[in-house]
């Protein structure tokens, strides 16, 4: 799972994208863009990514951050 921020002209507000790649051919398999660099942002990229493939057994590699390393998130991963 990647997040990237892009800021916009003036410099102040941002966004940021959260996007899970397919291991295999990188294409996106879900993503949510949001203002703000959070939980919910990465839950919801998540949530969705499982949603379209009910049927995969993800394996999931992050950067490790504060959203991956949450009992939220490893509780979700387990239920996966």
């Amino acid at each position: 799972m990647y997040i990237l921020n892009y800021n916009f002209i003036d410099n102040v507000h941002k966004l940021y994208l959260s996007v899970i790649l397919d291991l295999c051919d990188h294409r996106p398999v879900a993503y949510v863009i949001g203002d703000s660099n959070n939980n919910a942002l990465v839950f919801e990229t998540f949530d969705m990514a499982v949603a379209a493939n009910p049927d995969a057994h993800p394996i999931f590699h992050s950067d490790r951050g504060f959203q991956y390393t949450s009992r939220t998130f490893h509780q979700k991963l387990e239920a996966a």
